[in-house]
């Protein structure tokens, strides 16, 4: 051992172990400030670990140097705004009472040639006593009210989160749906589309052809109506010439003989009884579906009902017989009269186009006519009986339910008699140089009854009312005559009704007294 040293007290060992100018104090080991895992640094275990420190180190020093020993008064602690310390535990004070005596056994001074060196420098220096570092508690509780939040804020994201995504599940399979539809959808609107557009194109294709089509048609209008106004100057010309012949030629034929109004009314009036005559005394049989005939013989009568039918049986009964002998004897529907040429004769000079009765010099050019071409026909071919077998024939047809059966041959004979005396009448007719029409009269326009007219109709009954002019009619039983122009061919612009229409008016009495008293007033 070196002579300047002197080892006050203490092994050896530890006095080999210090230098010979200083001496070394062992470091206290401190605690740990390595940040836990998971959580912030326990900042309070290391304040427990100091605070143990200091107060070993502090009686250490007292127990060495002394009570008269200059050491830093302490602040109370609550004049620095610190929690006061913990009292430490009795073994924590015999230790630290331990650690003095140690210290005080293994002090050692070195003597030193070349400088002096006091004792009190060669004593190991106390740490500076560092302050409690400030509480972390507020910050540790703002930081967890800070985490908890951010915790329940999490959780409340997760919630929502979660839920949006239990709705986003729910929306996928209506979503795929609208998907494969929206697809489908597609598919369809695109193969229209393609449809559509083939059949534009043939549209197109067809609309090039029409166009063509229709300007070939403007073309041979064109031409039609040059060759139109061509035909209407020479037509016009022809009927210029025409009535020029007949004003040279104007004179009256030896063959012809003026007919007067009163023997045609007379032939009129024989012929129309004769068809009363025919139903009330022929017509008598009533058949139980006799309600459906008469419905199908009066369905030009819309305005009838079932209860009219069966009062006006007679009456339709008649009519029907009129109205074959207006188609196929005044109309010339058939070839009775003179045959072919008679009903083309008919036809043309009968002035049954009505629109042209207006034009005086239509009808006169017709008279003129038939004053020169009637009286060279022929008398033996006056009447095509085989044509008037036939009529009869289909008005048997129709008649033959409502005959007895041991009549049927009086029954035919009865209505040829009738077509007989209808040709008479209609040669008369056509040998007159008056025009003459026959025509029926209306009994309804559309759905509205005609208003009774007492220059042109001639009613059945003479009921309550007959006379008055606002009475509505309510069936028309036969045809009038209507003469234009004078037996001279002279005054078309005039005309006038010969022979009236034979009506029943909507205040008709009953209808068997009422048909007694008409063929009553006729016997008269």
């Amino acid at each position: 051992m070196p002579a300047d040293v002197i080892h006050v007290s203490g092994d050896e060992d530890e006095a080999r172990q210090s230098s010979p100018n200083e001496s070394v104090a062992q470091p206290v080991e401190g605690p740990s400030l390595r940040v836990r895992r998971g959580g912030p640094a326990n900042y309070k275990e290391c304040s427990d670990v100091e605070t143990k420190v200091s107060s070993t180190m502090d009686d250490a020093d007292y127990e060495s140097t002394g009570p008269d020993e200059d050491i830093p008064s302490r602040k109370p602690a609550a004049k620095q705004n610190k929690p006061s310390r913990k009292p430490r535990p009795q073994s924590a004070k015999q230790d630290a009472q331990d650690a003095g005596q140690q210290t005080k056994q293994t002090r050692v001074i070195v003597k030193s040639t070349k400088r002096s060196v006091d004792d009190d420098q060669l004593e190991p220096q106390r740490p500076a006593k560092r302050g409690r570092p400030p509480s972390a508690t507020t910050e540790i509780k703002t930081f967890k009210n800070n985490l908890q939040g951010l915790l329940d804020q999490y959780k409340s994201k997760t919630q929502e989160v979660e839920s949006l995504r239990s709705e986003i599940q729910d929306l996928k399979s209506p979503g795929k749906e609208l998907g494969f539809e929206l697809e489908k959808a597609q598919q369809a609107h695109k193969k229209s589309y393609n449809l559509l557009k083939q059949e534009n194109t043939r549209l197109q294709g067809k609309n090039l052809e029409l166009q063509d089509d229709v300007q070939e048609l403007l073309t041979e209008l064109d031409e039609l109506q040059k060759e139109r106004d061509k035909l209407s100057v020479d037509v016009r010309r022809w009927k210029r010439d025409l009535i020029a012949a007949l004003d040279k030629n104007k004179q009256d034929d030896s063959t012809y003989v003026k007919v007067t109004d009163s023997e045609i009314e007379e032939a009129w009036l024989t012929l129309s009884f004769n068809v009363r005559d025919v139903v009330s005394r022929c017509l008598t049989e009533q058949p139980s579906n006799q309600n459906e005939l008469l419905a199908l013989l009066a369905k030009s009568d819309p305005l009838l009902s079932l209860s009219d039918i069966r009062c006006l049986r007679a009456n339709i009964l008649r009519k029907a017989i009129w109205r074959q002998l207006l188609r196929a004897v005044f109309l010339a529907r058939e070839p009775i009269w003179q045959g072919t040429l008679g009903q083309f004769l008919t036809q043309q000079l009968s002035g049954k186009d009505y629109a042209l009765v207006a034009d005086p010099r239509y009808l006169k050019i017709i008279s003129q006519t038939k004053s020169k071409v009637i009286p060279d026909l022929s008398e033996d071919g006056h009447l095509n009986l085989n044509a008037v077998d036939a009529q009869v024939d289909i008005a048997w047809k129709t008649l033959s339910p409502f005959a007895p059966a041991d009549r049927a041959g009086e029954v035919r004979r009865s209505v040829k008699k009738l077509f007989e005396e209808a040709v008479k009448l209609h040669a008369t007719l056509m040998g007159s140089k008056a025009i003459f029409l026959v025509k029926w009269t209306r009994e309804h326009n559309g759905t509205d009854p005609v208003t009774y007219d007492s220059t042109s109709m001639e009613p059945v009954f003479r009921g309550p009312g007959a006379g008055a002019t606002n009475i509505a009619v309510k069936f028309v039983e036969a045809p009038g005559v209507l003469k234009i122009g004078n037996a001279d061919g002279e005054g078309f612009e005039h005309s006038m009704m010969l022979c009236k229409s034979r009506v029943i008016l909507e205040e008709e009495e009953d209808e068997d007294d009422d048909e007694d008293e008409d063929d009553d007033h006729e016997d008269d």
